[in-house]
């Protein structure tokens, strides 16, 4: 009996990820990509940034003779001791964004949200998977407790572009 569920289930799972391109902006494939940027490829980038942030707090030790730093990271040494656990972090990041996003318009529009203007707002959008700003902001902020200052501002600006209708995304990026 156990084998025939764990054979319903994998068949089922397969046939979802066949059904689910991220060339298809269906609900089911937006569900289903979803599901899958928060729970498997950000959750694990995510642990790898936070063992970043440890590492950066635990090498960061401040001279009290001189100017502090406003951020641990401006003191290189600490941003060397994270430097491993960020890059898998960014890496990671650029794996979700790169399988996961959706970018193409939706196939079918529903008549009866036609004139609503939330749903007006988000038929504009450029991205579609709802879990991909956390994506984004993760990899600006790895980029950022890394060391790569340019990079992360450069990321930080992609993101307010990209998601310029969401005001708190902006006001992120921003800070």
């Amino acid at each position: 009996m156990k084998k025939v569920l764990t054979y319903i289930l994998v068949l089922t799972a397969v046939i979802i990820q066949s059904a689910c391109s991220t060339q298809k902006n269906t609900a089911l494939s937006r569900s289903f990509h979803q599901t899958k940027t928060y729970y498997n490829i950000y959750y694990n980038g995510r642990l790898n940034y936070e063992e970043g942030l440890k590492a950066i707090n635990t090498a960061n030790h401040d001279d009290f003779s001189g100017i502090l730093c406003m951020y641990p990271v401006s003191n290189h040494d600490a941003a060397k001791a994270s430097a491993s656990k960020m890059d898998v972090s960014i890496e990671k990041c650029r794996k979700c964004i790169k399988l996961h996003s959706i970018k193409k318009k939706p196939q079918k529009i529903n008549p009866k949200r036609k004139n609503d203007p939330q749903y007006k707002l988000w038929l504009q959008s450029k991205e579609f998977n709802n879990k991909m700003y956390l994506a984004w902001l993760m990899l600006g902020q790895s980029e950022f407790h890394k060391g790569d200052f340019l990079g992360a501002i450069g990321t930080f600006h992609y993101v307010e572009k990209l998601y310029e209708n969401d005001k708190d995304i902006v006001a992120q990026c921003q800070l």
